[in-house]
């Protein structure tokens, strides 16, 4: 028999050795109101790397090409992927060429001496390649005649620069009937000129009744001496010159008035078509003495000859007279010997040391006459409006024709075809409208402006390239 002291022994015994782990499998032993505690923060992630920039491990590299072919330009690169591209030309964003490579189609000569260069970037950085240059050569032009552009304006001028560009003295009235010379590439890719790169402003304009611009002459300097008249109404429509003043215009715009005649002062003078000599003086023609003058450096004026020069009406045309100065006093003279009726005979003549000799045409003439090929005063001239000399050889534009004239006087028609304002480009002869100033350089290549064309619309004109072999 269990004594009753034992058996209450024994159960304390066990509540003390039990009570802790069941009061933990209840949930007791603490406070029911304390937090649990937070978790433990994610593992932060891994640094990103650094973006790499790009490399540029093959700059553009330098293209010759002929003008009207494609120029190509590329790069290759390294260090991170690129991301983006942008082409520059002179340093200056190209719009739309963001790809790997630029081509520029077609190349003109205007683009010659340009530096493309590309800068290729991404988010690690940007890098601009060196630039490569273009250069752009002359195209060889076959015989025949080549539309190279269309003007802004009619052409009352013509010259050549030193490196055989164009430079067309134009006038429109979209401009303010301002006479503005612009430069052209042989290519026909207009090229920066003047102070703005947009052309020169010459003295003169067109105000409405008459053309006060008579002529200008380009230097080497890069200097124009610009003739100007001073016109008066003496009829319905007709405006004749009754004085004139001669100017100097620098390549950055500058104008000086180098002499002025009023109109009826006494002395007045007229002048008319100026040309430079290689002896460094001015001669152009007086419309009221109806001399050939000519000026020298130091001012002074002298006239070398009576050449019975008279203008025709400044309300249609500003131009009556060319010019070709062959060395000191020996000038070239194209334009009508006028009879007291003032009807001209339009006559090739040249002025040597003071003497007058004609070279092609009939000064007992006059009025209009049709084009005639032959020698001396069995030749014909009808409307010429240019003149150009390369060597002994004389070109003179006779409105739908090309005529070339030995020193001897021997009139041939080289181009064009008599009657036609359509431009007939290609093989000789060819057709040329009505064409106007001319240049020809060293190498025989005659430039003309052509405005009497179905294609010279909008008052402008077009400038041709003829080779005759």
């Amino acid at each position: 028999m269990n004594h009753p002291r034992h058996t209450s022994t024994r159960r304390s015994a066990l509540v003390a050795t039990l009570g802790p782990a069941l009061l933990a499998a209840c949930g007791g032993g603490g406070s029911s109101d304390e937090p649990a505690p937070p978790p433990a923060p994610p593992p932060a992630p891994p640094p990103a790397p650094t973006p790499v920039a790009p490399t540029i491990t093959r700059a553009p590299q330098s293209v010759s090409v002929t003008s009207g072919e494609s120029a190509a330009f590329d790069v290759q690169t390294g260090g991170g992927p690129v991301s983006s591209y942008q082409w520059l030309r002179d340093g200056i964003e190209i719009p739309g060429a963001t790809a790997m490579s630029y081509s520029l189609a077609p190349a003109k000569m205007a683009d010659s001496g340009k530096a493309f260069s590309v800068r290729v970037s991404n988010a690690g950085g940007t890098v601009t390649s060196a630039g490569a240059l273009l250069t752009v050569a002359q195209p060889v032009l076959a015989a025949g005649i080549t539309l190279i552009a269309q003007t802004t304006g009619f052409v009352s001028d013509l010259a050549l620069d030193a490196e055989g560009n164009s430079i067309a003295v134009t006038w429109a009235f979209t401009t303010g009937a301002k006479f503005i010379a612009r430069k052209y590439a042989p290519d026909g890719s207009e090229l920066p000129y003047g102070p703005d790169g947009k052309g020169l402003v010459l003295p003169g304009a067109v105000n409405g009744q008459y053309r006060s611009f008579s002529g200008a002459a380009f230097s080497a300097s890069g200097d124009v001496y610009v003739t100007n008249v001073e016109g008066r109404g003496t009829g319905l429509n007709v405006f004749m010159p009754f004085g004139g003043s001669l100017h100097r215009v620098s390549p950055n715009g500058q104008s000086t008035q180098l002499a002025a005649w009023p109109a009826d002062s006494a002395g007045a003078i007229a002048p008319a078509s100026p040309a430079l000599g290689p002896d460094g003086a001015l001669y152009f023609v007086d419309y009221l003495s109806r001399c050939l003058l000519k000026r020298t450096a130091d001012g002074a004026i002298t006239s070398l000859a009576d050449i019975d020069a008279g203008s025709g009406n400044l309300f249609s045309s500003d131009r009556f007279y060319w010019l070709h100065v062959a060395g000191p006093d020996d000038v070239y003279v194209l334009g009508g010997k006028l009879n007291p009726s003032r009807w001209r005979a339009e006559i090739l003549r040249r002025v040597q040391g003071g003497v007058v000799r004609l070279i092609a045409g009939n000064d007992t003439r006059f009025g209009g006459t049709e084009p005639v090929d032959g020698v001396g005063t069995a030749a014909a001239l009808s409307r010429p409006a240019g003149l150009a000399v390369n060597g002994n050889e004389i070109f003179i534009s006779d409105f739908n024709l090309l005529r070339k004239v030995t020193p001897d006087g021997a009139v041939s028609t080289v181009a064009g075809q008599r009657g036609s304002d359509e431009l007939l480009t290609g093989p000789l002869p060819g057709r040329l409208g009505g064409i106007g100033a001319l240049t020809v350089d060293g190498s025989g290549t005659i430039t003309a402006a052509a405005a009497g064309t179905s294609l010279a619309t909008n008052g402008q004109s077009l400038l041709l390239k003829i080779r005759l072999s």
